[in-house]
């Protein structure tokens, strides 16, 4: 999706709501299996609240109790481009866009779908295919992400982001 869709998808809903962000893009399979694997495809739906991260509770409290220092941005972002609701861009070095939103929601994570040559596949199918940073891991409730003085968060590569709710 282009940035300017996304801006005006996003810019005049309120700072705290919540947007659903469908996100599609190729999955990242191992090289010598590429061939036989065909297009696999991941589709993801995330819950996003539009909101700047250092706003987010547990992170503005565990720097204002001196817990933790305030954020900053990964060393890859070269730019930003932020609005008055919280939603913010981040640039790369060779150009490329990213939306940075917390997640939302209890688990903080995407209800994915598997896709291999346009035909929506089990998980079972593909995984011998995938790279191990596809395979799906137990990560920190949001309490215990909360607890350290953080919130669950992902930048999101704008190129890869099919639809906006």
């Amino acid at each position: 999706m282009e940035k300017e869709n996304i801006i005006t998808k996003l810019e005049s809903r309120k700072k705290g709501t919540i947007a659903r962000i469908i996100v599609d893009r190729p999955a990242k399979v191992r090289k010598t299996l590429a061939l036989e694997a065909g297009d696999i495809r991941k589709q993801s739906a995330y819950s996003m609240q539009i909101a700047a991260y250092s706003n987010r509770a547990p992170v503005k409290q565990a720097v204002g109790d001196g817990e933790r220092e305030a954020p900053t941005l990964p060393s890859w972002v070269a730019g930003t481009e932020s609005f008055k609701n919280g939603l913010t861009f981040w640039r790369n070095a060779s150009g490329g866009y990213y939306l940075a939103l917390p997640l939302f929601g209890d688990k903080g994570k995407a209800k994915t779908k598997w896709f291999r040559n346009g035909k929506e596949v089990d998980f079972s199918e593909i995984a011998p295919f995938l790279l191990a940073s596809e395979i799906p891991v137990k990560r920190e409730s949001k309490e215990e992400t909360e607890d350290k003085g953080q919130a669950q968060f992902n930048a999101i590569k704008i190129e890869n982001i099919l639809d906006i709710a």
